[in-house]
Parts: C-alpha cells; sequence; structure tokens
C-alpha cells in the first residue's frame, strides 16, 4: 500500500511499485534498486515481469559494450505500429537499456542503465531520459549535465582485447540527442530492428500475440527487417544501410530537430 501511494504522489500512472515519475519536474529515485524495475538484488538485473526483455537486429555500436533492452507498456495502452516509419508510444512507456562490459572471457562487468520514458504530455511525444552509474551492487542516478568516465581495465581475452579504456556515461541532454523527434524517440523500438526470431517465435508476432499494438498487425514476414552488420549471410549493401541508419541517422537526416541535419548528409535506409 505504501509503494502504491507513494507512485501515485511522484505523478507515476505506469504501475504500482514502480516509481518512475511521469512528469519533467519530478526526479526520479537515486539508486536503480529504488525504482522498482527489477526483483531483490537488482545486480541479478532480474526484471518484473511487466517489463519485457527485447532483442534488436543492429545494435548500435558502444565502444564494445554489450546491452539488455526491456519495454514496459501501461496495462491496457497500444503502440501505435508503422510497417516503416517510427511507432507511437503512450504515456508510461518506459524503455530500459543496459550497458556491461566484457573485462575477462565471459566475466563482465556492469556500466550504466538508461532509462527513457514518455512523459504525460498528450499534446506532443515528450521524452525523458536518466541514467544511473553502477557502483559495486546498486547503480546510482547521474546528476543532471554530469558525464562520468568509467575506466576499464580490459583483459586480451576479452571482446576487443587488452586495453585501458575510458567509458563515458552520457548526461540528460546527450541522451535526448539521439532519441530526439527525427527518430522518433524510441529509434530501436521499430518493425525492422524487432522482426527478427527470439526463442522459436519471431518478436513482432509474439508483440502481437500479446495484443501490444492498437490493432493486428498480422505476419511478421510480410514487413522488412535490417541484415546486422557481421551477418554475412546478408548483402553487404543492406549490411551497410542498416549500420548506417542505426548508427549515425539520429544526427544525419534533413529534419531541423536532428542535431547535424546542416550537414546535407543522409544516413536514413531507405535514402542512403
Amino acid at each position: 500500500m505504501v509503494k502504491v501511494v507513494f507512485a501515485l504522489l511522484l505523478g507515476t500512472k505506469a504501475l504500482a511499485g514502480v516509481n518512475i515519475p511521469l512528469k519533467a519536474n519530478i526526479e526520479p529515485p537515486v539508486l536503480l534498486s529504488e525504482t522498482g524495475l527489477f526483483k531483490n538484488n537488482v545486480a541479478d538485473l532480474i526484471a518484473i515481469d511487466e517489463l519485457r526483455p527485447y532483442e534488436v537486429n543492429q545494435p548500435l555500436w558502444s565502444d564494445f559494450a554489450k546491452k539488455q533492452r526491456w519495454i514496459y507498456l501501461p496495462e491496457g495502452k497500444k503502440i501505435t505500429f508503422e510497417p516503416t516509419n517510427f511507432w507511437g508510444f503512450p504515456v508510461g512507456t518506459i524503455i530500459v537499456k543496459h550497458f556491461r562490459m566484457e573485462i575477462f572471457k565471459n566475466q563482465f562487468q556492469n556500466i550504466e542503465t538508461r532509462i527513457l520514458v514518455r512523459l504525460d504530455d498528450e499534446s506532443a511525444q515528450k521524452w525523458a531520459a536518466y541514467t544511473y552509474q553502477w557502483e559495486s551492487d546498486d547503480a546510482r542516478l547521474v546528476p543532471v549535465d554530469v558525464r562520468p568516465v568509467v575506466t576499464l581495465n580490459v583483459d586480451e581475452t576479452a571482446v576487443g582485447g587488452r586495453r585501458i579504456q575510458d567509458f563515458q556515461i552520457p548526461d540528460r541532454t546527450q541522451c535526448l540527442q539521439c532519441h530526439n523527434s527525427s527518430v522518433g524517440f524510441a529509434r530501436s523500438v521499430r518493425t525492422q530492428q524487432l522482426n527478427r526470431v527470439v526463442g522459436s517465435l519471431n518478436q513482432l508476432d509474439q508483440w502481437n500475440r500479446a495484443k501490444m499494438f492498437e490493432g493486428d498487425i498480422g505476419p511478421a514476414k510480410k514487413y522488412d527487417a535490417y541484415s546486422a552488420i557481421d551477418d554475412i549471410a546478408k548483402p553487404l549493401l543492406s549490411r551497410v544501410k542498416a549500420y548506417f541508419d542505426v548508427n549515425c541517422s539520429h544526427c544525419h537526416n534533413p529534419s531541423p530537430e536532428a542535431p547535424c541535419y546542416f550537414t546535407g548528409i543522409d544516413f536514413r535506409y531507405e535514402t542512403f
């Protein structure tokens, strides 16, 4: 009961017990363990049942870091599906991305966990971004305008080889430079990225069966899918186009909302 009241006081409509405010002027909890997104020991990264894991076809390159992804959709709310464009998300949608680095072979160090949340502002798609920096068995909220650097001592047995690597964690402004309106904010959660088999069933088909969309989208096989850059079974051109779209188009596209639109370079998949 206390958790429910506390969540409502903070303006959270997403889920009772999840302490993520939906108002831009309210700070989220200081510790990741206090957000209610993960069960028991937060370091185990066992998400609550309502936080659905997902995978993408072409990940954003993140300096050798490995990532895990989850999405929460408020009960009774639906995604506006688009076959080729960016999807629309209801107020209270929460997207979580966790970063970790392989330090020794098959041994990883947690670095940061990012949270993207659709705010309670029906007049426009408005999102907030928060980053939690890991400290041992929990992660602490990064203050506004702070860009921490984590120094990693990577062994030669790890992916990328031996190195001393300075990994910079972005501040909130930097997060929204990539997650901007020109790419639909939640840029990885789209048809071409999620159209892949996870387990024994295509991810789009899974979401469709779970009634996460406003209507039945039909079978996933009728939609396009991005090719991963290292999938040598796919044509080189399609792999390159997907890689540049995912890694560059959030800046390099014609929209005035894109940070680098004025360069005249357009790296969107359909125009590259």
